[in-house]
């Protein structure tokens, strides 16, 4: 197979079940769509478990929000927190 950039010969090579054709001259790496689909899906299956992990610790946020208010708010009261020598 040739190079797609340089036209130069590719070499072969294998890394975790992806076959990568290797340009000695350009440096070019190539690889055939389904070794592409290979690399991509670990990343994907990342990307939804970390959607999934961060929606449920928005929603406990949210609940927390929703029984303790915002800022310190509670009970459409705000906490204040005074120094040394204001009563």
């Amino acid at each position: 197979m040739l190079c797609p950039r340089c036209n130069n010969v590719l070499t072969k090579t294998s890394s975790h079940r992806i076959n990568i054709n290797l340009c000695p001259n350009c440096r070019g790496a190539w690889l055939d769509s389904e070794d592409l689909e290979k690399l991509i899906e670990p990343s994907v299956d990342a990307d939804v478990k970390n959607t999934n992990q961060n929606e449920k610790a928005n929603d406990g946020l949210q609940d927390h929000q929703d029984n303790h208010g915002r800022h310190g708010q509670q009970n459409g009261h705000v906490r204040r927190r005074y120094g040394r020598g204001h009563q």
